[in-house]
């Protein structure tokens, strides 16, 4: 499945805006709702540029910073933007950059710009 971005959170109606934020500034986006589902996406797609990754998901799920090493070693030079609360900061230097909640669909945006723009030349 192709997919410029891979959205993983758990908050239906944070993914509805942020969904619609970015395939409206012409992103290709896939949603998921855990992490082990986005496991298998990012297997299986043929080109991802970002992942977007909520922090915590319910017992038994791997949570986002462990998600976003994973992608980074499946996928040298994707780019990854872990959402997350204030005390878990500390967990992920070096995964990728952070965005501290509360986080809106618009603060995403403006990020996912910003870190795909540093990928162009």
């Amino acid at each position: 499945m192709p997919a410029g971005v891979v959205l993983v959170h758990d908050d239906q109606v944070f993914v509805e805006g942020a969904l619609a934020g970015l395939r409206d500034a012409g992103h290709v986006v896939a949603a998921f709702p855990d992490s082990m589902t986005a496991l298998g996406a990012l297997e299986a797609a043929e080109q991802i540029e970002l992942l977007i990754t909520w922090i915590q998901f319910s017992a038994g799920q791997p949570h986002g910073v462990s998600l976003g090493l994973i992608a980074r070693q499946m996928r040298p030079g994707v780019e990854v933007l872990l959402l997350l609360k204030p005390e878990t900061v500390q967990f992920t230097e070096g995964v990728g950059e952070v965005l501290v909640a509360p986080v809106m669909s618009g603060d995403v945006l403006a990020k996912v710009k910003a870190m795909l723009g540093m990928n162009e030349d």
